[in-house]
């Protein structure tokens, strides 16, 4: 009898089981670090819109074109995923305090091959449990997780997108800043505001004020621009107000 047969038999067979057990033992090696990646990942280099027009005082009178180049950044980037899949820009929140309530709804902006598509509205229990505006998701599925690379890697695209306009608002407003003028508000805005020249009676948004300068000021206050900065003058706005009120 040959026994080479059912020696290489049990020998492959041994060998099969060892090669299944290996195959077992990598995919849930790799299942395990998978959830440990996503788990660990983070946004902490992470900034939306709002987080920018506040921290680079985007004027009003800038937003639109800052909106519009913020819409080309994700279309941008919608065509380096694969044709099949889309990019889904959470866009705004109506903030209420617990993400899960029904009523907290998500507006969504669908972005595909370079195009926006459609808005979607879901609540925050549909979605990632660290969901913000501003983040970038994709779908497994049915599921949508947080494209955490493509969040911050759009996240650094509209922070320099915000650095420019900032950058040009700043030049443009050196011509209406003069040494010893004084200013009245107009009407003051979330992170600027509106000014007017006493002496030309021209009318410019000034983004550029100290937090304690700014923290003062209201409709109808003087501010005077002196050595390179605005100052709060409570004399001459009491003044103003009390002529303003007296008619």
């Amino acid at each position: 009898m040959n026994l080479d047969f059912f020696n290489d038999f049990s020998r492959n067979f041994h060998e099969s089981n060892y090669a299944l057990k290996f195959i077992d033992e990598l995919t849930n090696y790799l299942g395990n670090a998978r959830k440990n990646i996503l788990e660990n990942q983070n946004l902490s280099d992470f900034m939306n819109i709002n987080n920018l027009i506040s921290k680079y005082k985007i004027s009003y009178d800038s937003l639109e074109d800052f909106y519009e180049k913020s819409s080309d950044i994700l279309k941008s980037y919608s065509k380096t995923i694969d044709n099949e899949d889309s990019v889904y820009y959470v866009s705004s929140n109506n903030d209420l305090h617990d993400k899960y309530n029904i009523n907290n709804i998500y507006e969504i902006n669908e972005y595909k091959n370079g195009e926006k598509l459609e808005k979607i509205h879901l609540t925050g229990s549909n979605l990632p449990n660290n969901i913000q505006t501003g983040i970038i998701l994709k779908k497994d599925g049915n599921i949508y997780e947080i494209d955490f690379l493509g969040s911050k890697r759009v996240s650094k695209q509209l922070e320099k997108i915000a650095q420019e306009i900032a950058n040009l608002q700043e030049s443009k407003l050196q011509k209406y800043r003069k040494e010893n003028n004084l200013y009245v508000v107009v009407q003051k805005n979330l992170h600027s505001a509106y000014l007017k020249d006493s002496n030309t009676n021209i009318i410019f948004e000034e983004v550029n004020f100290s937090d304690d300068t700014f923290g003062l000021l209201c409709n109808d206050a003087v501010v005077k621009f002196k050595n390179g900065k605005y100052i709060y003058e409570d004399e001459l706005t009491r003044k103003n107000m009390y002529s303003i009120n007296s008619y």
